[in-house]
């Protein structure tokens, strides 16, 4: 399985080695944002009017979509910045729109965009916080399940870890890889 990690953090996390180890069977790239050159988003569009599937801003940005989208598994790795990403991530995720269509429907009373490709990849948003916050915590899940609406992904699962243990991070890592069909 062709795993790619978009990880929002700065520098080494609790979350890293365990992620590692539960994935350890499958092709993964581990994209460390904060070492990437990611413009923002400019809004523009462009990549669902006039370049369709592809940003006018080209570089890193389009690579990051390209990977993306021929995935099997995303994993979205942030640490919680007042319940959402960090602006790593977050940057990193804007740069996804052209792998959406621009065309909008409505279902279950939210407006959706259309799909682009046939076929998407799988998405795991996980998010760890220095000390439990269920407020932020509760942000954090919300963010993820909305995105996962327009990014379409065919099995889905978002948690929130906190502290170190790692023996625990890697039980709860192994037990969301299941609910999305990885591993046992």
């Amino acid at each position: 399985m062709k795993v790619l990690v978009l990880d929002g953090f700065t520098g080494q996390s609790p979350v890293h080695r365990p992620l590692a180890t539960v994935l350890s069977a499958h092709q993964v790239e581990h994209i460390k944002l904060a070492q990437e050159d990611i413009p923002w988003c400019r809004g523009c569009f462009q990549c669902w009017l006039i370049t369709p599937g592809e940003c006018v801003i080209g570089g890193t940005g389009n690579e990051v979509a390209r990977k993306y989208i021929n995935s099997d598994l995303v994993v979205l790795l942030s640490p919680l910045v007042f319940g959402g990403y960090s602006a790593e991530l977050k940057r990193a995720m804007d740069r996804l729109i052209p792998n959406m269509s621009g065309l909008l429907v409505r279902r279950g009373g939210d407006t959706r965009h259309v799909r682009r490709y046939s076929r998407y990849p799988s998405l795991v948003v996980l998010g760890w916080q220095q000390e439990e916050d269920a407020r932020q915590k509760e942000i954090f899940l919300d963010l993820a399940y909305r995105n996962k609406l327009n990014l379409m992904p065919p099995s889905f699962a978002s948690a929130v870890s906190s502290g170190k243990d790692e023996e625990q991070i890697n039980r709860q890592l192994t037990a969301i890889m299941v609910e999305v069909g990885v591993g046992r």
